[in-house]
């Protein structure tokens, strides 16, 4: 009889203390892949990675893509400072090629990223190009 009390207990302090918690571990994200004409980019494959984790899509036939939030659940001895490095970056695969967009990349607590969304415009250039020109940027933040 005592053993379900103690660890109802257990798991009653652990939360109050915040050694349980879920998190956003992926942010939001709403963007469109465009050619150097300014064309839709139908097809193309688009990963979100960040944090250990991916998730793939494919541009629509505007060019369009999107990524859902994602959560996780973490247990962690909140013992002096805790820091998390929270990055989410863009890989896209066309027929021209692969290029990489960082979103973010921060330091912070676990909800650091939080309601984090983005609103990107990726533009492919025509060429390889030395350095690789920053292809998106951000629009309605």
């Amino acid at each position: 009889m005592q053993k379900p009390y103690l660890l109802t207990l257990l798991i009653s302090l652990c939360l109050l203390q915040g050694c349980v918690t879920r998190y956003q571990s992926q942010p939001e994200v709403n963007g469109q892949l465009l050619d150097n004409a300014g064309n839709p980019i139908a097809g193309a494959q688009i990963t979100l990675t960040g944090s250990g984790d991916s998730a793939d899509t494919l541009s629509d036939s505007d060019g369009r893509f999107s990524f859902n939030k994602a959560h996780k659940w973490a247990f962690y001895l909140p013992i002096g400072p805790i820091d998390w490095m929270h990055r989410a970056e863009l890989h896209f695969t066309t027929l021209h090629g692969e290029y990489a967009y960082l979103l973010t990349s921060r330091m912070g607590n676990a909800h650091e990223l939080d309601g984090a969304q983005y609103h990107v415009r990726c533009k492919i250039p025509a060429a390889a190009m030395t350095p690789p020109p920053e292809i998106c940027y951000r629009v309605g933040d």
